[in-house]
């Protein structure tokens, strides 16, 4: 697979992401970045992990993390 079809799959994907999440969050600064930056660059530079310190068997939220923001 050459770069090209990467970089394209990675807009698509990005863009399957924003379209899913809450319309709020359409402009995070997350998404921006995705948006931005090629996935190499944003996966080896650019990304940070979150450690949270979540209970065991507390229900998933999907975004939940990023709402809090607001």
């Amino acid at each position: 697979m050459n770069g090209t079809n990467v970089s394209k799959i990675w807009r698509e994907y990005v863009q399957e992401i924003i379209q899913e999440a809450p319309k709020k969050l359409g402009r995070h600064a997350v998404f921006e970045q995705l948006r931005k930056h090629p996935p190499k660059r944003y996966l080896l530079q650019l990304s940070r992990t979150i450690c949270l310190n979540v209970s065991r068997h507390q229900p998933i939220i999907p975004y939940g993390h990023l709402l809090n923001e607001f």
